[in-house]
């Protein structure tokens, strides 16, 4: 691998940025991308830490206190990852974190893969307004039914009481 003067990566004759990017890209500019980004990364590392480490120390590291928890769901189950919901006010956000593969528990709803048909209704106030159909993990759609049916309650009372805020 070579590098230009130019800040410009090379492996061989071939332009590495256009391998991974595509020859369609456009650069990205201003202040409200970096904001974006950010936002992005301050996510990444929030779900970083919510995956590594106990909950206290995820909350210290991450600035949040008790007071931000609206569910602290830190123990996985069969088909039930473990989960929370923080208040951030900097970004007047609900965050609904999820933990990935963590224990024997959170394995065993991975290796529940067989593909199974699922359907997803999108409601507004007047019922339905859209309906997804698909097929998904058998296990990621038991864990994603179960973890909705827990925590649609809690955020519809948050967004009522804090209509400003947004769900990430």
């Amino acid at each position: 691998m070579v590098h230009c003067n130019l800040g410009v990566t090379f492996q061989g004759n071939l332009h590495v940025a256009g391998v991974y990017a595509g020859s369609n890209c456009i650069e990205l500019k201003g202040p409200e991308v970096m904001e974006e980004l950010i936002v992005l990364r301050r996510l990444i590392d929030l779900c970083f830490l919510f995956s590594k480490k106990s909950f206290p120390v995820f909350l210290e590291l991450a600035g949040f206190s008790q007071v931000d928890v609206l569910i602290e769901e830190p123990k996985a189950g069969i088909l039930k990852p473990a989960h929370t919901i923080l208040r951030d006010e900097c970004t007047k956000s609900f965050l609904v974190l999820i933990r990935g593969t963590h224990s024997m528990k959170d394995t065993l709803t991975a290796v529940t893969g067989a593909v199974v048909p699922f359907h997803h209704s999108v409601l507004d106030e007047g019922g339905i307004s859209k309906l997804v159909l698909g097929y998904a993990h058998c296990g990621m759609v038991a864990a994603a039914r179960w973890i909705a049916r827990g925590i649609t309650p809690c955020l519809l009372q948050a967004i009522t009481q804090c209509p400003e805020y947004q769900i990430k």
